[in-house]
């Protein structure tokens, strides 16, 4: 039984044992230890990118394409590494399958600040800016993550 009330669906094939498929989670304790290393890596990624925009902040001339990227692999490295992971769960049927969105919006965002630094930039634009992007954030993924059977 999933923690839904529902029958899981199995696959498997011949002489293979079934394999689990997405229904939810298999247990609660499960889940929330998955909401809980998920939140915990996009956190991680937020704070990576706002320091890199707060340190972008205090150029005085905009940087060429490659210090661009020289400045901000770590948060697309951050970023990068958390879509990738969930499109891999969502792929393995091991969590809901829209869930990668909210990453990407993530991803694209900290794309957009790497090549477009916030040189001069006031930190509450920085901050409010970063206010707005995990607010949808976090939408997009309490939507993927409950409205999906």
């Amino acid at each position: 039984m999933s923690c839904k009330g529902r029958p899981a669906r199995k696959v498997g094939g011949r002489g293979r044992p079934p394999l689990p498929v997405y229904d939810g989670f298999l247990s609660h304790r499960l889940e929330y230890g998955a909401l809980l290393a998920l939140s915990w890596l996009q956190s991680a990624a937020s704070i990576v990118y706002a320091y890199l925009r707060l340190e972008q902040r205090e150029l005085k001339v905009m940087p060429d394409t490659a210090m661009r990227i020289r400045m901000g692999w770590r948060a697309l490295l951050y970023t990068s590494f958390n879509l990738l992971l969930v499109i891999g769960l969502s792929v393995g049927r091991i969590s809901p399958p829209l869930l990668p969105l909210p990453y990407a919006l993530q991803w694209a965002e900290s794309l957009f600040g790497t090549l477009h630094p916030a040189v001069g930039y006031r930190p509450t634009a920085i901050g409010v800016r970063q206010l707005i992007v995990s607010s949808l954030f976090t939408l997009l993924f309490i939507i993927t993550w409950r409205v999906y059977p």
